[in-house]
């Protein structure tokens, strides 16, 4: 999903992934690329430079992490707002797949913990941030 948000006095790009048990999609970023074509090469290449990662460093991380992360600063710059966010809502009990978002965020020199709000940095003028936030896992009973 993709939300605008307006604080009075500033724009917000939020990217947000909901998640229960599932993985972050289909492959890491290393086996996305295996026999990919130049123009999946590019469009990686280009959410790397967007986030500032080397291709070896995010080959072990899940592709649609990189992905909706870039979304949310692609989004800030057409919009043009001075803050983007990449949200993660789990409804799992034991938070699963955490390991893999907190692999992540390490990729930036950060730390995690669910239900905090961690600044990533400021990549092309756009302050970024992540958080992973617990749901309530009745919600999806109800």
């Amino acid at each position: 999903y993709f939300v605008l948000a307006s604080t009075g006095r500033r724009l917000i790009a939020m990217t947000v992934e909901g998640k229960v048990d599932e993985s972050f999609g289909s492959s890491l970023t290393g086996e996305w690329l295996e026999g990919a074509s130049p123009e999946k090469e590019k469009r990686l290449a280009d959410l790397r430079q967007r986030l500032g990662l080397s291709r070896k460093r995010a080959d072990h991380i899940w592709y649609q992490l990189i992905q909706r992360t870039a979304a949310a600063l692609i989004e800030a710059e057409r919009f043009s707002a001075s803050t983007s966010v990449m949200l993660v809502h789990s409804f799992s009990r034991g938070n699963t797949r955490f390991e893999d978002y907190w692999a992540f965020v390490e990729l930036f020199g950060k730390s995690v913990e669910p239900d905090t709000v961690t600044f990533i940095g400021r990549k092309n003028g756009i302050a970024l941030y992540t958080e992973w936030v617990v749901g309530e896992p009745e919600f999806l009973a109800a």
